[in-house]
Formats: structure tokens, sequence, C-alpha cells
């Protein structure tokens, strides 16, 4: 019986350090989606910057002599009248929304890790490891809560940390 436990603990590791594999894979490869969105987004910064000298006018005609596409024409006239907030306010690019998956499906992984960790411990020590969780977690609950008082009443919070 030890034997298969042994044999069933070895398993749960060896899952465990190919989950612990692919999450680093897929936090290289988020991290290659965010500086692609952060090149996106400097370039969305430097056409507003660009833009400063055109009027409204000026893109029309620019438009008008299809020297810009319709998309270009529409999205210089929202960078136009929004400014700043153009840059701001707009619907995510494919790069950030594939960079927020990667990290989506990172974090599943390593809570697939954590669980595969606890499944190989024998049993007294998984009792042991839940009640260590469930202490922590009372302790981070009572410290935040304490933070929260102390900010209601206008405590410094920084001095206890």
């Amino acid at each position: 019986m030890q034997k298969m436990q042994s044999t069933l603990s070895a398993g749960f590791l060896e899952s465990a350090k190919a989950c612990e594999r692919v999450a680093a894979d897929l936090e290289r490869l988020a991290a290659k989606y965010g500086r692609a969105a952060e090149k996106e987004k400097a370039k969305r910064r430097a056409e507003l910057e660009s833009l400063a000298i055109y009027s409204e006018v000026d893109v029309q005609n620019l438009y008008g002599y299809a020297e810009i596409t319709q998309s270009q024409y529409e999205r210089y006239l929202d960078m136009l009248h929004e400014g700043e907030a153009a840059l701001e306010n707009r619907p995510a690019t494919v790069n950030e929304l594939a960079q927020k998956m990667l990290f989506g499906f990172r974090k599943e992984l390593l809570a697939e890790r954590d669980e595969l960790k606890l499944l190989a411990l024998t049993p007294e020590a998984r009792r042991a490891e839940l009640a260590r969780r469930e202490a922590t977690l009372r302790n981070w609950q009572a410290r935040i809560k304490k933070l929260k008082e102390e900010m209601e009443h206008g405590k410094d919070t920084h001095s206890g940390l």
C-alpha cells in the first residue's frame, strides 16, 4: 500500500513540475504579447502627437483626397475630439487580450500545481498543510480588516508595515 502511495505521490509531483514548466512558458509568451501591446500604445501616442498640428477640416481633406483610409479617418477624428482620452477609452487590442488570457491560463495552471503538490502529501501532512493555509488566510483577513479600520479612522497605515 505504501509503495502505491509513493508511486502516486511521484506522479503528482511530476505533473506539478510539468505545470510549472508550462506556466513559465506562458509567462514568457505573455511578456512577448505585453511588449507588442506597449509598442502599439507608443504608436498610438505618436499618432496623437502628430495629429496636434491638424484640424478636423485637415483630416476631412486628407480623407477626401484618399490620402488616409476610412478607419484612419474615424480614428483620427476620435483622437482630435477626445485627445488623451482616446488613448485610454478604447477597446483592448488583440495583443492585450492575448496577454490577459495567458495570465489567466498561467494562474489556473499554478493553482493546479498547488493542488497536485497537496495530493502528493501523506494524509497527515495534507491536513497540516491545509491547517497552515487556513491560518495564513485568517491572519491576512485580520490584517486587512485592521488596515481598513485604520483607514476609516484616518490613522497612518504605513507605521505598522
